[in-house]
């Protein structure tokens, strides 16, 4: 009898795409150094699946990995997820992917297993807590059934609910397919596929008429000298915007479509508070509210929303469940780089944080570890307009009301300023104040990210590195942001000039902090 169940991946990501053809499997791979290479990461083509419309498996190793169509269409990211479990047979026990023949074996059929995949898109609904704009999508299938479901989003109707998205005219949040597995060796796992959906967005059939209310006449400053400039800028931006009629499918009586964002503020933290809402998630237009004596400007929800949603993937045989989740992304625009904080590193960081003081790695180990962490962060920082990013911080950091304590100084001149409290001059001080030196062509119009590629690349050699601790043993304190830090300001500690998911200065999990610390502690003598 079936005694366990679970499936495998027990999380994936699924990536959106337009065009029917999946992207091909690959793997990160390395090159030596050579004429030819550079020794970062390349991308390795690997065994890839594909599933036909009857639910027959193939597969193949592609001589190439193509991201995008000929017609531009991304290639969507399509997850198989694969039911494994345990079983005793003749007083033996046994565990692995589960099989037809292993389903016979224990008294079962294709048809006792059932999938379930359930989706919600609830970034609406986080902003207004009104069931009304929570949208779903579930779809049930027999093990036995290979057709392709489509997963239609919805949302809940009900006494005093104005459902955002009506069931008769659904959002597609993706399919799902059920393999064929073979009698034979060839296949014979039991398997269903997740296809994401194309990436669309979708607004209410009001848009127009929020369009032509965004360029009210009183908004704008050529028009009305009390306008405020940056409340008509942010206005301007969406001027031309337009859906598709097939896209205008949103309730515009929903909440999300009618929010008020300066006067309801963002549930349940309440407006203002980054770590609930952070800047840019939402589409809004100003319009003119209130009266003759009493006329505002507020920001109103453009009720635009999207297809993308996360969810389970259930899998039931035997008086068994197993779950495994599914989340939906955007294309990975950089495949090629890996990031220094990864979702393996999120997740270590959960579970496995005290193994840094409990049980930490040798010194072989340890180095691998943070050696790695060093190059992920050079492929990282490649991927950067840094001077871009050091004039965006600064203006993060800037307060009208306060310019002093929030205008962060520059580095001196000659001199290795302390990187807390300080932040790189802007692209446009670089150029004016610091001509280029006597006998130069050029003035770099980029220096901030000329400078940070020179010391990424140095900081990439482990023994570059441990010679600078040797020198400077209170480095790491002194460059790297801490997980907890006490100021909340942009300044050149690493990892400088990107922003965290709470819009706060990003920085590394606490246990790749340790990792490196512990690291540091062993290069200068200590334990």
């Amino acid at each position: 009898m079936l005694t366990g169940l679970w499936i495998t991946p027990p999380l994936a990501i699924a990536r959106l795409g337009g065009s029917p053809n999946p992207c091909a499997a690959f793997s990160w791979a390395r090159v030596g150094i050579s004429p030819s290479g550079n020794a970062q990461t390349t991308l390795q083509p690997e065994e890839t699946l594909t599933l036909a419309a009857d639910g027959t498996v193939s597969s193949e190793v592609p001589n190439t990995i193509i991201f995008k169509d000929d017609t531009g269409a991304w290639r969507p990211v399509c997850p198989f997820f694969e039911l494994h479990g345990s079983w005793e047979l003749d007083g033996t026990s046994h565990e692995g992917p589960i099989t037809k023949a292993v389903l016979a074996a224990n008294g079962l059929s294709l048809a006792d297993v059932r999938w379930t995949v359930s989706l919600g898109n609830l970034k609406a609904y986080h902003f207004t807590l009104d069931e009304g704009d929570r949208i779903s999508a579930t779809v049930k299938i027999a093990g036995d059934d290979t057709a392709r479901y489509a997963l239609a989003g919805s949302s809940p109707n009900g006494p005093g609910l104005a459902p955002l998205i009506p069931v008769a005219t659904p959002i597609p949040m993706g399919e799902v397919q059920v393999a064929r597995p073979t009698d034979d060796d060839s296949f014979p796992e039991l398997r269903l596929r997740f296809y994401p959906p194309k990436g669309l967005t979708y607004g209410p059939a009001t848009l127009p008429q929020k369009l032509a209310a965004a360029a009210d006449p009183r908004l704008n400053p050529a028009i009305n000298p009390q306008a405020d400039m940056q409340t008509w800028a942010h206005n301007t931006e969406w001027f031309g915007f337009d859906l598709p009629l097939g896209q205008q499918v949103v309730n515009p009586n929903g909440h999300w479509a009618r929010l008020n964002l300066d006067t309801e503020g963002p549930s349940p933290a309440g407006a203002g508070d980054p770590r609930n809402a952070p800047g840019g998630l939402s589409a809004s237009l100003f319009e003119v509210v209130g009266g003759p004596q009493n006329a505002e400007a507020n920001r109103i929800s453009m009720g635009l929303v999207d297809d993308v949603g996360d969810g389970l993937v259930q899998c039931s045989v035997g008086g068994l469940d197993a779950i495994a989740r599914i989340a939906v992304g955007p294309p990975d625009f950089a495949p090629m780089n890996r990031p220094f904080t990864s979702l393996q590193d999120g997740l270590a960081d959960r579970v496995l944080r005290g193994d840094v003081r409990d049980n930490p790695p040798g010194d072989a180990e340890l180095e691998a570890i943070v050696s790695d962490i060093f190059e992920r962060a050079l492929e990282t920082s490649d991927l950067m307009n840094k001077d871009a990013q050091s004039d965006r911080a600064r203006g993060t950091n800037f307060n009208p009301e306060d310019p002093a304590n929030t205008d962060l100084p520059n580095p001196r001149p000659g001199f290795e300023s302390n990187p807390r409290g300080t932040l790189w001059a802007s692209s446009n001080e670089s150029v004016t104040a610091r001509p280029a030196p006597a006998g130069s062509l050029q003035v770099d119009a980029m220096p901030v990210s000329f400078k940070g590629q020179r010391a990424h690349r140095r900081y990439n050699a482990i023994e570059y590195l441990r010679d600078r601790l040797r020198e400077e043993p209170e480095l790491i304190e002194k460059w790297l942001r801490p997980a907890r830090d006490s100021s909340p300001f942009f300044d050149r500690r690493m990892p400088a000039l990107m922003r965290g998911s709470d819009g706060d200065p990003m920085h590394l999990t606490r246990r790749q902090i340790e990792m490196i610390r512990l690291w540091a502690a062993r290069q200068i003598g200590g334990k």
